[in-house]
């Protein structure tokens, strides 16, 4: 098993498991956004500062389980957020008794017994334990010999949960149209400025600053511009899923050709804290990453090769062909960064548990970096 085996989610757990029921008062009430000066600090409580409801809110996630076919040996890990919801629909014999069953190891994390409706569909619930690092477990449906198996990951809600403070002190600023980044430091508490009006008077002092959810070319580059002078002082400048035709500040993003044939997702070992190549599609909706030849490169597309087969841990980051499929990558810009990513589960890094666990693997990675950004003057 990986993360430690049952003893470590046991240390892990901080919720204590249930079974079905309905998800009911889980949710927060929304609280009045603050309108930030432009000289304003970080929220030391982001959550309070929260427009929506969703920070709070367990992350649920949906695994089918389907009684009258054979199992797909090779269907990937489910991905879970730790805290969150499982919910297993359950497809077989009408009326039959159900037993189903999630376990780590020797642990078992949630248990029970449905019956399925006249139609044969059923609903299996549990709330998953809060872990400290990825765990993984087996989720098993059965109705009578036959047994359905599904491999479960559960992936830590919070792996910013260390440097909170740093961050506070680092001053991070987000732009985010869609709130999903914002959503996603929120719940875990992770303070922030809005860079909307410090973009505005031009005042932004902070360390790292964090541009999503734009789906104008025009008016993302038009923001990386009003950073460019942060940026050259030694800012880092963080720029999630630009839309088409996005090009500033050296960075491209690129389109992938349809002709291209199945690729895989490789991620370099500094990003592989949490993450797995395996956790994420290589569909290439979200475009490729071009920072130039400076770039460093720290995710990127590779075609699979009978000689070299796919490992699942964490790889050497790619020369010549492969470099130009990168779809997370840096490059130097003065005495800053600027850090472009255009991978799909970055769309929502609230609800999406590969996308919440690479928003903080790329902070994470900018926190271990030498540069720090002088005073405005």
């Amino acid at each position: 098993m990986l993360g430690g085996g049952a003893n470590a989610i046991g240390r892990s757990i901080t919720m204590a498991v249930t079974l079905g029921g309905i998800l009911a008062g889980c949710l927060l009430a929304a609280t009045r956004a603050q309108v930030a000066s432009p000289h304003a600090r970080p929220t030391t409580d982001a959550a309070d500062a929260s427009p929506t409801t969703r920070p709070g809110r367990p992350v649920v996630t949906t695994v089918p389980a389907w009684l009258g076919r054979t199992p797909q040996e090779q269907s990937p890990p489910a991905l879970c957020l730790g805290g969150g919801s499982l919910i297993v629909t359950i497809a077989g014999t009408p009326n039959a008794n159900i037993a189903w069953e999630l376990r780590a190891d020797k642990l078992t994390l949630a248990r029970g017994k449905t019956v399925l409706d006249t139609r044969g569909l059923g609903l299996a619930r549990a709330v998953l334990p809060k872990v400290l690092v990825r765990n993984q477990a087996e989720l098993s449906v059965s109705q009578g010999p036959i047994r359905w198996r599904r491999a479960i990951q559960i992936l830590p809600s919070s792996p910013l949960r260390h440097v909170r403070e740093t961050l506070r002190q680092r001053n991070l600023g987000v732009l985010d149209p869609c709130s999903n980044v914002c959503d996603a430091l929120r719940d875990q508490r992770i303070a922030f400025v809005d860079l909307a009006p410090q973009l505005r008077h031009d005042f932004f002092q902070g360390e790292i600053a964090i541009l999503a959810g734009f789906d104008d070319a025009n008016a993302l580059s038009h923001a990386c511009l009003r950073l460019e002078n942060r940026v050259r002082l030694g800012a880092a400048l963080v720029v999630l899923n630009p839309p088409a035709g996005f090009r500033c500040l050296g960075a491209d993003r690129k389109e992938l050709p349809d002709n291209e044939p199945k690729l895989l997702v490789k991620i370099d070992a500094e990003l592989t804290g949490t993450l797995r190549p395996g956790d994420f599609s290589a569909l290439g909706q979200a475009g490729l990453v071009d920072t130039g030849d400076k770039a460093i490169v720290l995710a990127w597309l590779e075609r699979p090769t009978s000689k070299h087969p796919t490992r699942q841990g964490a790889t050497t980051r790619p020369a010549g062909t492969n470099a130009k499929r990168a779809i997370v990558a840096a490059r130097p810009l003065g005495k800053g960064i600027v850090l472009v990513a255009t991978m799909p589960e970055l769309a929502d890094c609230y609800d999406n548990p590969a996308g919440r666990c690479m928003l903080s693997e790329i902070i994470l990675w900018i926190l271990k970096r030498p540069w720090r950004p002088k005073e405005n003057t």
